[in-house]
Formats: structure tokens, sequence, C-alpha cells
């Protein structure tokens, strides 16, 4: 649509600080986990697409991320995305983390749906977060879906909604798009590591 402007989180810069936030943390093993994701053209070494416009973002946040500690971020191997529905019973994400990088000692989700998932999946597997793993991720609000005081980017909902009716009663600024940063929530999941 021609006149539309958009206002949303950057998803870039929040999986660039929520994954530096790990390694800062002390965690050397860090993976990604999501929902939306697939191959382009099913080759698995092609480009990687989202069925949304902020998957690519979310991937280049964690290279950065992932550059800047002298590591490099391979979707292949460090992005794992849940087969089925999050919120379903039967997740996958976990147990096929488990299986490929078993050294993995925290994860940083792309939604509040993962986290939540993913930190479900955990306690099924009989083990702790964040004593056994740290659990990080992008979230609405700051407690998710399961009230679990995640450590998170909690998206900037407010102002998202201030700026997009502030941009609709002045009739826009110029500017086709607008991001704003996501704020950090310390939460309860993540264990700094010595």
């Amino acid at each position: 649509l021609e006149n539309t402007i958009s206002v949303a989180p950057d998803y870039e810069l929040a999986a660039y600080e929520g994954i530096k936030y790990l390694f800062e943390c002390g965690h050397r093993e860090v993976a990604m986990i999501g929902e939306f994701y697939c191959r382009e053209n099913g080759n698995a070494s092609g480009s990687y697409y989202g069925r949304n416009y902020h998957t690519p973002l979310l991937i280049n946040g964690a290279k950065r991320a992932f550059q800047e500690f002298g590591k490099v971020f391979v979707p292949e191997n460090d992005f794992f995305i849940n087969r089925k529905d999050a919120l379903s019973d039967s997740p996958t994400y976990y147990a096929e983390l488990m299986e490929k990088r078993p050294e993995v000692t925290a994860v940083f989700c792309v939604c509040d749906a993962s986290a939540d998932g993913f930190y479900t999946q955990v306690l099924k597997a009989g083990r702790r977060v964040p004593d056994d793993i740290s659990v990080m991720g992008i979230c609405r609000n700051r407690i998710g879906f399961s009230q679990i005081d995640f450590c998170a980017m909690i998206n900037p909902l407010r102002e998202i909604g201030s700026l997009a009716m502030k941009l609709l009663d002045d009739g826009g600024d110029g500017k086709k798009s607008h991001m704003l940063p996501c704020y950090f929530n310390p939460g309860t999941t993540v264990k700094k590591l010595g």
C-alpha cells in the first residue's frame, strides 16, 4: 500500500542486544529458537527467510552478536524451529536442540510463544531453567503467556501505539518505517556463568 506507514519493534536490534547479553553472561554456546522459518527452494545452503518480515531481521541481529564475540551464526546449526504449533503439547525444538547441539547453555527465543514452549519442554525433560539451560526471548510483555518472569527484550507496545496515533493525527512524517528499540527485562531465566 503506497501510503502505509509501519511502526514496529526493532527486531534486529533486539536479537543483537539479547544474544550479546547471553554472551556477556559467559555463555559461549548459544542457539536461537523460532517459530517461522523456511529454506529458500528447500536448499539447506540457501539464504534463509521467514513467512514474516522480522525473521531476516532477527537473523541479521544474531549474526552481528555472534560476530562481535568471534563466532559465526550459521542458521543450519544455530537456529532451531518448532515443527509444530508452539503451544501444542508436543513442540519439537528442545529435543532437536539436545540431539544436535547438547553443548548449548543458552537460547534466545524469537517470541514469547517459543520461549514458553521451550521452557515447558525443558521442565518436561527433567531439566531446570536457568540452572541447566538459560532461556531468553523477545516478549510482548514482561511475563509472557505462562506467567514466567523471562529474561527478555520487551516489545515497546505503548510507544508503538503512541507513535502510530501521533503519525495518524499529524499525517505522517515522510518516513515509511519506524523501528523502536525493545527494552530489557533481566527476569529470572538466565544464569550468569563464571
